[in-house]
């Protein structure tokens, strides 16, 4: 059965659904970005970047679910949030990413679910940070329509020496935004999916901080208004 409540966060109203899924922003959107948190976090930990996006979306609802707590050996098996396995902290692009489809689904539902709600697949964003903007790259741009747009935030693209796009989705613009100081997921592991992408001639933009693995004010400014741009 739904599960539904309702919070105020930020004068937004917060309404929860089964399955750890928060939607926020108005009851008739005219556009929507799907967001998704990083390992370990959950779509709470990322309400508050919601909020600060939202406010120059006035007219976009923003749809944050919570990855599924599984054993993640990167954390010695223990459980936590997760989207994927993570094995070690060595090459991404090396990394089999066990669970990744299964994840790839969910977020394909959730997208199908804004679909069906009656918004057209040029209205929509799919946007992560970390190891949910890795999840975002892989979903976005395989899936057999094209979306808005895709945001990275202190991520990379997974299976970076072989990954290939749908070709429906092969033309769907993506801004990368990293730290430059990134100590966890490190810039030259975010640069090589960006070369990936562009060799694949994907419409790709990246955006450096003076940060480390975090997201900073400036920098979802700056996803603000591309988002923006992408579905005026």
């Amino acid at each position: 059965m739904l599960r539904r409540g309702r919070l105020r966060f930020g004068g937004l109203g917060v309404r929860w659904f089964s399955g750890r899924v928060a939607r926020l922003g108005p009851s008739k959107p005219s556009s929507c970005v799907v967001l998704l948190h990083g390992l370990g976090d959950t779509a709470e930990g990322w309400l508050g970047g919601a909020h600060h996006l939202a406010a120059s979306l006035p007219e976009t609802r923003f749809v944050l679910p919570t990855a599924p707590t599984q054993p993640v050996s990167l954390n010695g098996g223990m459980p936590m949030p997760s989207w994927y396995d993570i094995r070690g902290l060595g090459e991404r692009s090396d990394e089999p990413c066990d669970g990744i489809e299964e994840s790839r689904q969910r977020v394909e539902q959730l997208i199908q679910d804004e679909l069906d709600a009656g918004l057209a697949p040029e209205k929509i964003v799919l946007a992560g940070f970390s190891q949910g903007g890795a999840l975002s790259l892989y979903t976005g741009l395989r899936l057999p329509i094209r979306l808005a747009g895709v945001v990275c935030m202190s991520g990379y693209l997974p299976f970076t020496r072989t990954f290939a796009t749908s070709p429906e989705a092969a033309q769907v613009p993506v801004l990368h935004c990293h730290g430059s100081a990134d100590g966890v997921v490190r810039l030259d592991w975010a640069e090589a999916g960006a070369e990936r992408l562009r060799q694949l001639a994907v419409p790709l933009e990246m955006r450096l901080y003076d940060m480390g693995h975090s997201a900073c004010e400036e920098e979802l400014d700056d996803v603000a208004e591309w988002i923006a741009e992408r579905v005026k």
